[in-house]
């Protein structure tokens, strides 16, 4: 474990990295009060066998210095300049109340947010009973005034009671209640009992998964059932028989949790969005030249969009070049336009070329930094293909579509390159051309995810005078291998020459070659 160095004109934190994969986006850990990173000692150094993990110190705790003074806007602005522009978060009790607190003020930082034993409101409020009462943590505070060593040894008592572990989560909590205090554990403590994130759950734009334990005595399990009607798009998930510290307590299970809803596996099994983003950000100079069929598609798209449909703030998800939204703007000449994409050389490109949009969002489709009901249309042409889950997308479009909304959408089915799969089916067993979702599947999965679903599927069939113009093409528009199997090394001379051999039997009558894309189209209703 190394320590990040860091030199800023305010009050730093402590921050440790456990190096993990290159491929993955870190994990920041935040603790909780009468505790510092080192409550995640084990927990962090399993999780960083899948992903890179930050652990952080709050003022005043393990390796953080005193604060002349601790709030929540210094603690959210230390952390805002410390951590890396764009992560996951994971914050036990305190520490998963600022986490949502730092979703709510910077979600297009945050790809995706994780509390452990973590309230809305650890003091309970007038809409708010599951939570500590007002005058029990009153007489807390007097008593940690009084005798912060007595009071620390009874917090401990507290963190462990009713777990199934107890006696072992007992000797594992005890070097905390030794720690020297200061100021900042008061300051910390009085923060913990004013903060209500009832708004910023409810309204926040981040995926999130909260895990409480059953047996809780500091933040009770029925606060579970609450959260999630207080924002169903949040997953909310009790773990039977564990109490406060279910980190500790029942580590790998909130570890497979935390894994399975990161979806994060085996390095060599990722769909690399940020190679993906990469290549279409290279791409965005050459991309109009070759983006024909791309255009066809989107025109078609504007065309599928409901009459009478009349929005006042409308979202292009990976707008690309700027093509759509230029369109869009035409129709809609007074709505308020998002453009979004998650390839910062299209954003830049498209501001230039098609300054078009309102907003400009560099962001990913399935973790839309924008709040809940918060659009009225949603556009986004042949972009999903480069998402990992359409169910992720589509609860983000219902999350954000406001009641009534749409969204309008085109994508590829497997039909789609049909011609060049088989031509490198006679060269080599490996993946060559993405898979697409079967129509289907697709469906099901929105569907799922809450929409009213209507897709068609059309054919549209270019063709060219030979295949390195049809591979020309493709890298012209930043099309990208993404999946398992796919080859690790360039492609030599005679696989390419095996590869235009294999694909000659589809010439037709007129001498050229044909490239099937089956595009689906999709109308979509909250």
């Amino acid at each position: 474990m190394t320590e990040a160095a860091l030199q800023l004109t305010t009050p730093t934190l402590h921050l440790a990295y456990l190096p993990g994969p290159e491929n993955q986006l870190p994990l920041v850990l935040l603790h909780g009060w009468g505790a510092d990173s080192g409550i995640f000692t084990d927990f962090a150094s399993a999780l960083a066998e899948t992903q890179p993990v930050m652990l952080v110190d709050f003022p005043g705790f393990g390796g953080s210095d005193v604060w002349p003074q601790v709030d929540l806007d210094s603690l959210l602005n230390a952390l805002s300049q410390q951590l890396p522009e764009r992560f996951n978060l994971l914050g036990w009790s305190l520490g998963g109340m600022l986490a949502t607190a730092f979703c709510a003020r910077c979600p297009q930082r945050v790809n995706k947010l994780i509390t452990l034993a973590t309230n809305v409101c650890f003091v309970a409020r007038d809409t708010w009973h599951s939570a500590m009462e007002k005058t029990t943590f009153a007489q807390f505070c007097q008593f940690f005034d009084r005798d912060p060593a007595a009071c620390l040894k009874q917090f401990i008592g507290l963190e462990a009671q009713g777990d199934q572990q107890q006696r072992q989560l007992l000797k594992t909590l005890r070097p905390f209640a030794q720690a020297a205090t200061n100021s900042n554990w008061n300051q910390a403590l009085a923060l913990l009992g004013e903060l209500d994130n009832r708004r910023a759950l409810a309204e926040l734009p981040v995926p999130g998964l909260h895990l409480f334990g059953e047996q809780d005595v500091l933040v009770p399990a029925k606060a579970a059932a609450n959260i999630a009607v207080l924002n169903r798009q949040q997953r909310v998930e009790v773990i039977a028989n564990a109490g406060h510290s279910l980190q500790l307590s029942a580590a790998q299970q909130v570890i497979e949790n935390v894994r399975q809803f990161l979806r994060v596996e085996p390095e060599e099994a990722q769909l690399n969005k940020k190679n993906v983003a990469d290549s279409f950000s290279r791409a965005a100079a050459s991309y109009d030249g070759a983006a024909a069929l791309q255009r066809k598609v989107a025109d078609r798209l504007l065309e599928k969009i409901p009459s009478g449909v009349a929005p006042q703030s409308i979202l292009d998800v990976g707008c690309g070049t700027g093509y759509l939204s230029a369109g869009v703007r035409n129709k809609y000449p007074d709505a308020h336009l998002s453009a979004l994409d998650f390839a910062p050389g299209m954003i830049a490109y498209a501001q230039t070329h098609r300054p078009v949009a309102d907003r400009w969002l560099c962001a990913d489709a399935e973790a839309l930094p924008l709040a809940n009901n918060s659009v009225d249309l949603v556009v986004s042409s042949l972009t999903y293909q480069w998402c990992e889950s359409p169910g992720q997308w589509g609860a983000e479009l219902d999350r954000v579509l406001t009641d009534g909304g749409v969204a309008v959408f085109s994508t590829f089915a497997p039909g789609t390159l049909a011609e060049l799969r088989a031509a490198w089916q006679e060269v080599d067993d490996q993946v060559h051309v993405n898979r697409f979702i079967p129509v289907e599947q697709l469906q099901q999965q929105l569907e799922s995810a809450g929409l009213q679903c209507e897709l068609t599927v059309e054919t549209l069939c270019p063709r060219y005078d030979d295949l390195k113009t049809l591979m020309r093409e493709l890298k012209a528009i930043g099309a990208h291998n993404v999946n398992r199997g796919r080859p690790s090394a360039l492609t030599g001379r005679q696989k390419l020459r095996a590869l235009v051999d294999a694909y000659e039997p589809f010439r037709d009558d007129l001498g050229r070659l044909p490239a099937t894309y089956q595009v689906v189209y999709g109308v979509v209703r909250k």
